[in-house]
């Protein structure tokens, strides 16, 4: 890859099974939206098709490593927050 995007993704539930993430490329008040990303749990996942699936990423890495977190937000609750996330990472 030759370059890196700077990217704040901002999440909201739908249900037990599917968040829906909207991307801006910065903080700033003129930031632009640059995708939309859903993470949608293992039950789900299992129901799309071979060639669909394909098309998904596991977010266990982003956890894990610390690359996904919550700023402003307390310390237990990004916890609980980010495990959900783990565990429905599709």
């Amino acid at each position: 890859m030759s370059r890196q995007v700077e990217a704040h993704h901002y999440y909201m539930h739908y249900n037990q099974d599917m968040r829906q993430c909207a991307i801006f490329d910065s903080l700033e008040a003129d930031a632009c939206l640059i995708g939309v990303e859903y993470i949608i749990s293992e039950k789900l996942f299992d129901t799309l098709s071979n060639e669909e699936k394909k098309l998904w990423h596991s977010h266990d890495y982003e956890v894990k490593g610390g690359i996904l977190f919550m700023p402003g937000v307390p310390k237990a609750i990004e916890r609980k927050e980010l495990e959900e996330v783990q565990m429905s990472s599709i």
